[in-house]
């Protein structure tokens, strides 16, 4: 089930993906893969034991439009179809988690991981990232794996049934002070190691 999005369209949609720099995807807006709302019932915005909890998704966080169009470009032209890819703005990622943090049921203040994500999340929002939700699936996630260099993502996750899994990014950049222990997540990036708080580069 898709999210509800923007009804405006670009003004040309035909003809595939198109090359870098050509088309209405490199110079037109992306508004209408936006979402309109948080709110919905779509698997997208599941919630679990009341914290956002997209599961079987991928959510990838960029810094700006620009990346967020870069991510765009690499998905479809991959095969991805744009119905398939669901936008977040930096505001709706902050409604998202404010109300994971309120709504977070006994189990899940008990277990901790999947709201300190959210505190990351939140983080990233705050600083204007943007967000990008897709359905991972056994060949999208291969692509997961290569995307984050070519649209500098800054952080990547897999919501699995049972865990959340840290998806390979170019630089991860969280800006504020970890929520997390050294032992608690895998670690790739030294940024996220950094319990100093100053993670920025």
């Amino acid at each position: 089930m898709q999210a509800n999005k923007s009804s405006s369209t670009p003004e040309s949609k035909e003809g595939g993906t198109g090359a870098p720099g050509s088309g209405s995807r490199s110079s037109g807006s992306l508004d209408y893969l936006y979402a309109t709302s948080v709110e919905g019932t779509e698997d997208q915005f599941n919630r679990r034991n009341g914290v956002f909890y997209p599961s079987g998704f991928a959510l990838l966080a960029m810094p700006d439009e620009e990346s967020v169009r870069q991510a765009v470009e690499v998905l479809t032209q991959n095969g991805l179809q744009e119905s398939e890819i669901t936008l977040l703005r930096p505001e709706q990622m902050h409604q998202l988690t404010d109300q994971s943090q309120h709504n977070a049921g006994l189990l899940a203040r008990i277990v901790a991981a999947e709201l300190k994500q959210m505190t990351v999340l939140d983080q990233l929002a705050g600083t204007g990232h943007h967000f990008l939700l897709i359905k991972n699936t056994d060949q999208i996630s291969p692509l997961l794996q290569t995307v984050g260099a070519k649209a500098r993502i800054s952080k990547g996750l897999a919501f699995h049934t049972l865990a959340v899994e840290e998806l390979p990014v170019d630089k991860e950049t969280i800006p504020g002070r970890s929520p997390f222990g050294v032992n608690e997540v895998i670690r790739t990036q030294d940024s996220d190691a950094d319990m100093s708080g100053d993670h920025r580069p």
